[in-house]
């Protein structure tokens, strides 16, 4: 069986769905001439230039299915970029998905969906699109929002609010209008196009008012609501969508029957709004980003870079890197050099030398003996730039052509010694050739900051005492001569269950921002420990179920071989039989998890899927809180 890590079970990643209300009832009949004026619009996605950079703000649904009369299970493969279009298709599932409770799912095929990072209220919107003309699926265009959809700050679900352009590949010459608001539909309507919309690109779009929706197409308008008491219209702003799928056979009367006919494809050129992007609710909006220096910024000397892997070609001189391969490479390959001086800011600009594949470049400035991540935030003039928390490093995914200004903080904590660079063998990423030109590299030394040496990535303060209790599957030592340690004990517990000791921290974590713990592997084998640092909010997971998510702000990660997953929250570390680390993560008490209340343990039960039971001996000491500015 085909198992897929997948978001679906987060209750915010259940997404907008398109309804099928059109199968209930439908009308057609002659509309009054109508005099609206004509959409104005800008650009959210162009596909026709092929630059990543012009459809930044849009991204592939990937690893979960919205259930119902949906068929269809969304696949970022089922995406394609290519030739001047967005490409959405329909495949065969030939193992089913898993999940987010480990179950099959329901679908039986795989469809593409591309949605809005951002959420769009009142105003015009457009798509150039051609649509399937497969019978049994479904091309769309729609704003959409609902009940997964809730406010970080007051924990009310969006209502469910949505307005639809969709077309049935079983009739092309024809599209269905809908709207509902607060989950209520019922509003359909079907126009006669007068042409096959799959064989050539038509635009489609709709302007929505408080007071009413005009629908459109080739820049005419067609059909028109008026909103009144007993009849409102749609108010809460949700994503743009647009998605290609099947139903189950209770849609076979409205969509037709879907005979695994996969040649079919949903295209589009762009979408536009004249729309205010706004923020996602379900997430707090960012710190303001840090003012980048304006002095104190000198070349790097890169001459000495090397290559580390015979499949790159590398050069280096005062200023610059060049790096190409040919052949594939190995997971990870890599190349870098030794600095000379460490850090406190790293800038360069990177550029794709080749005119028709893109690249993947991952950035480390790290620390090699412990091995320590050093970045801990970037800066990016180029949308496909993001940080990966858990590694803290600098990813930067370029387009054909492209090349993006970054600029990195590094984290106090590490003293940095040395640049390594990823060409297409980190993060997902599979080329066989690839080119780039790093040029104005150049950096800020760092200022010695107290403590940022500390063996193990600690922090100074003094020790704290945290009161761990006993469990049925925990024995907890406090005997030991520090105030500030225990030692757990257990036996024969099994992985992947998440039991774990608890102590309360709430006082000791407010004013603060860093939490360091000093962890002694006492046993004959390895243990992987996850130290969490849990907010005083929960999120909902697969129906009315609560977890605890922690961490997701952590900045900063010490100690050899550990690293946070910035998902589901909580840092990891694996020890081998007398080993011992310290681990430092820097918190936030304003992050959308609320304020920490207490550090909860978990001493090898942590690992996803693991079903092996687990035996060990731990010593945690060294608690402590500190405010690192």
């Amino acid at each position: 069986m085909k198992s897929k890590k997948t978001i679906a079970a987060l209750a915010a990643t259940a997404l907008a769905v398109s309804i099928f209300g059109g199968m209930l009832a439908a009308c057609d009949g002659p509309q009054e001439p109508l005099d609206d004026e004509a959409l104005s619009t800008v650009k959210v996605a162009d596909y026709t230039t092929g630059k990543a950079s012009d459809r930044a703000d849009v991204f592939p649904s990937d690893g979960f299915e919205n259930g119902d009369v949906f068929n269809t299970w969304w696949s970022a493969d089922n995406v394609t970029f290519d030739n001047g279009v967005a490409a959405l298709s329909i495949s065969e599932m030939k193992e089913k998905e898993k999940d987010g409770e480990g179950n099959d799912c329901q679908a039986e095929y795989y469809g593409g969906e591309i949605r809005t990072s951002k959420y769009y209220g009142y105003g015009d919107y457009e798509v150039s699109m051609k649509i399937s003309s497969v019978p049994g699926t479904a091309s769309t265009f729609f704003v959409c929002t609902g009940p997964y959809d809730v406010n970080y700050e007051t924990q009310i679900p969006n209502a469910h609010d949505e307005i639809d352009i969709e077309f049935l590949g079983k009739d092309p010459t024809i599209v269905q209008f809908n709207y509902f608001v607060n989950g209520k539909g019922g509003h359909e309507y079907i126009h006669k196009l007068g042409f096959d919309a799959s064989k050539e690109f038509h635009t489609y779009g709709f302007r929505w008012t408080s007071e009413y929706i005009v629908w459109f197409v080739d820049g005419e308008p067609v059909y028109k609501v008026n909103g009144s008491s007993k009849n409102p219209m749609p108010s809460t702003p949700g994503r743009i969508l647009t998605n290609y799928w099947t139903g189950t056979n209770r849609t076979n009367t409205w969509m037709g029957k879907f005979n695994k006919d996969y040649s079919g494809k949903a295209e589009y050129q762009y979408i536009d709004s004249s729309a205010a992007p706004l923020d996602d609710p379900t997430k707090a909006p960012p710190e303001p980003p840090e003012e980048v220096p304006v002095t104190g910024w000198t070349d790097i000397d890169a001459s000495g870079f090397a290559a580390w892997d015979n499949k790159y070609t590398v050069s280096g001189a005062l200023g610059t890197i060049s790096m190409s391969h040919t052949e594939a490479l190995s997971a990870y390959a890599c190349s870098g050099m030794r600095l000379t001086d460490s850090y406190s800011w790293v800038k360069f600009r990177v550029k794709n030398n080749s005119g028709n594949s893109g690249a993947v470049v991952r950035v480390d400035i790290k620390k090699e003996n412990p091995s320590t991540s050093g970045i801990s935030s970037v800066i990016s003039e180029y949308e496909g730039a993001e940080y990966d928390l858990a590694s803290g490093a600098a990813v930067i995914k370029l387009a054909a052509g492209d090349e993006a200004d970054v600029v990195c903080k590094i984290n106090g904590a590490v003293t940095v010694d040395q640049l390594v660079l990823f060409l297409n063998s980190s993060n997902g990423a599979d080329s066989t050739a690839g080119d780039i030109t790093v040029s104005a590299l150049k950096g800020i030394t760092a200022t010695p900051s107290t403590g940022g040496d500390n063996p193990g990535g600690g922090v100074e303060g003094e020790p704290c005492e945290l009161t761990f209790t006993n469990t049925e599957e925990f024995t907890v030592d406090k005997s030991g001569e520090a105030a500030s340690s225990v030692t757990v004990t257990y036996e024969n517990i099994p992985g992947g269950t998440y039991k774990n000791i608890q102590a309360p921290a709430a006082t000791l974590a407010a004013g603060n921002n860093t939490f360091s713990i000093k962890i002694k592997n006492n046993g004959g084998g390895a243990v992987t420990v996850r130290v969490d640092l849990i907010g005083e909010r929960k999120v909902t997971v697969g129906g009315n179920n609560e977890m605890d998510v922690c961490n997701l702000s952590s900045t900063n990660v010490g100690g050899s071989g550990c690293y946070t997953d910035t998902e589901w929250g909580g840092t990891y570390i694996t020890l081998a039989a007398g080993e011992d680390a310290t681990v430092t993560i820097t918190y936030s008490n304003t992050n959308p998890m609320g304020a920490v209340q207490r550090v909860q343990l978990y001493l090898d039960t942590a690992t996803y899927g693991d079903t092996n039971t687990h035996s060990g001996n731990v010593t945690f000491s060294d608690f402590i809180f500190a405010n690192k500015n």
